[in-house]
């Protein structure tokens, strides 16, 4: 049986079911700055959480907990506690353009994982200030002309970020069909 739900206003940019909550899922829009959360027996939104950094671009879901990681078209990302529906932790800048994801390693609820449009992925440790704990940089060759080749729409792609599950390697995927594998442990 297909349930058919309310139309996203702002469209559809991710969908995930959260663990701790059996039945609930999230969606967001990159058109707005709102997350709602959906139980599959009811086809409207239960609750909304209104993100004031505005523009959501990513979402993720931390296992077996009712936590959830969101970026932010300005450069942002924020830790939400979708129980009590407020943000517990959040960046105050970091990347200086969209962020096209983010993610939290298996293993670990206090580290967070996000790669954006500026060529970096940073790594960020919810217990500590709002700045990035680790920052690589990836795409150097083409990183002066990306606004320019965007512009031009020589380039559109959006890249994913993902974390081993022993937290000691993130891999992301790059233009020209790479990808990178970036250790932890480099200085």
């Amino acid at each position: 049986q297909i349930m058919e739900f309310a139309k996203q206003p702002g469209g559809l940019t991710a969908v995930h079911f959260v663990d701790e909550m059996p039945g609930t899922f999230l969606t967001i829009s990159d058109k707005n700055g709102v997350i709602r959360i959906w139980n599959v027996s009811n086809s409207t939104p239960m609750n909304i959480i209104k993100c004031d950094k505005g523009m959501i671009t990513s979402l993720a879901c931390l296992e077996k907990s009712t936590k959830a990681v969101v970026s932010f078209k300005e450069g942002e990302v924020a830790l939400v506690d979708l129980k009590e529906r407020r943000t517990e932790w959040e960046t105050d800048g970091g990347h200086t353009e969209t962020i096209f994801d983010c993610s939290f390693p298996k293993t670990d609820c206090n580290t967070l994982v996000s790669c954006s449009f500026d060529s970096t992925v940073r790594v960020w440790d919810v217990n500590m200030e709002s700045r990035p704990l680790k920052t690589f940089n990836v795409q150097e060759r083409l990183r002066p002309r990306l606004i320019e080749l965007y512009e031009k729409e020589c380039i559109f792609d959006k890249f994913e970020a993902s974390m081993s599950h022993d937290g000691s390697t993130i891999v992301t995927g790059a233009y020209q069909n790479q990808f990178h594998m970036l250790s932890m442990d480099d200085t």
